[in-house]
């Protein structure tokens, strides 16, 4: 009975030895990570509705050509990422000339006045995709201009893995460095977006994976998403290192 004992404990060591091994490391970036360091900006077309306040608001596209009408959208930046665009010359905007009239009281619509003394309604404007912008109008749509951040497939490469266990999951914390070819319009963008930021094209990034069990491989934990800076500059985010930290 006791050979049996020891042999059975001989086979789970075994077991649980050959699970740690059979644990691929991690040798390379992520796919859908060369997605997130290539971000891209948008600017809403059409007629747009704002309500809320200057803190906290929301926009909502009331149909430009194809007269469709979406759902409200938290749009904290709508101001400045549509005054960016507007800036480069890539999109024109307008007050809507019916809302204007409203509020010089050379008009009254009844629907008007509830939403702006209901629904804190702050503004309706035209917003138009210029000549200059056209080009870069979302394949398929009329809906959206886009402007995208990199000009060719970020260079990743990967300075440090640090495997931790937390419970029962495994955890790997990937630190890299990556160059980007920025396109110089997205890097006027961000100047105006954030003044005091430039963005360089040496930076360096952290990503959280966890280990799927059922599939034998690593993902990409986006509840903590990833960190990335200028290589000669802080991080300005740290969940991923908080999260580590913590445990």
């Amino acid at each position: 009975m006791r050979t049996l004992l020891l042999i059975s404990i001989a086979l789970f060591a075994v077991l649980i030895s050959h699970s740690a091994v059979a644990q691929p490391r991690i040798e390379k970036p992520p796919g859908a990570l060369l997605l997130y360091l290539c971000p891209m900006a948008t600017a809403l077309l059409g007629h747009i509705t704002i309500r809320g306040d200057m803190e906290s608001y929301q926009a909502r596209r009331t149909g430009p050509a194809n007269g469709s009408d979406t759902q409200w959208e938290e749009s904290p930046k709508f101001f400045k990422e549509t005054a960016a665009f507007a800036h480069l010359g890539l999109v024109s905007v307008i007050r809507d000339p019916a809302f204007q009239s409203y509020e010089s009281g050379q008009s009254f619509n009844w629907n008007t006045f509830l939403q702006h003394s209901q629904g804190r309604l702050i503004d309706r404007v035209i917003v138009a995709a210029t000549d200059a912008g056209r080009p870069y109008l979302m394949p398929g749509s009329n809906m959206v201009v886009r402007l995208l951040s990199c000009e060719s497939t970020p260079s990743v490469q990967i300075v440090k893995v640090d495997y931790r266990q937390i419970g029962i999951d495994n955890y790997a914390a990937v630190f890299f460095t990556y160059t980007v070819d920025w396109n110089p319009l997205y890097v006027q963008y961000t100047k105006i977006i954030n003044p005091s930021y430039l963005l360089k094209p040496h930076r360096k990034g952290i990503v959280l994976e966890q280990f799927d069990t059922f599939h034998n491989g690593w993902k990409i934990d986006f509840q903590h998403g990833f960190e990335t800076a200028n290589i000669d500059e802080p991080f300005q985010d740290h969940r991923i290192q908080d999260f580590l930290r913590q445990r």
